[in-house]
């Protein structure tokens, strides 16, 4: 690759500087996302943002900016270099510490915070079986045959 930075690398790379930014914007208010009973989904007691958890959400913010700043870092430097052919490494080395360093953080802080109470999940998950075949056989009349082999009509 040559050393001018052609138009569509320099659109993807705006691109994913403008959501890594929103990313840290809606990452700084993960810890609390699901109510002051919670903090990265492991149950605490009230008042835990006032107490320890205080402490627990300096440091979750403070190792964010860390890594937001290592990638802004990286970044800059190849740019400087003007060895674009570097930013799929870049993309890569992000992805990496981004991924391990936040999930050794919620690992830690949930196998901490565990004597406070369960970790909450998102949803409950069926466990029973469905049948995925229509309900009536009228419905299964109402669809074309043409629907159903080029669309993947599931009638």
């Amino acid at each position: 690759m040559n050393s001018d930075l052609p138009a569509v690398l320099l659109i993807v790379t705006g691109l994913i500087v403008v959501f890594r930014t929103w990313l840290l914007v809606w990452l700084w208010k993960l810890p609390q996302a699901h109510g002051p009973g919670l903090f990265l989904g492991a149950e605490v007691g009230p008042g835990f943002y006032d107490g320890t958890g205080s402490y627990w959400l300096r440091r979750y913010r403070a190792l964010l900016l860390t890594v937001y700043l290592v990638e802004v870092a990286a970044l800059a430097t190849v740019t400087v270099l003007r060895r674009w052919s570097l930013l799929p490494v870049f993309a890569l080395g992000a992805a990496v510490l981004f991924s391990s360093t936040f999930t050794g953080f919620a690992l830690r802080s949930r196998a901490k915070l565990r004597g406070a109470g369960p970790v909450a999940t998102r949803g409950a998950v069926p466990l029973e079986t469905r049948s995925l075949r229509p309900t009536s056989p009228g419905r299964r009349r109402a669809c074309s045959p043409h629907l159903s082999s080029q669309a993947g009509c599931c009638c």
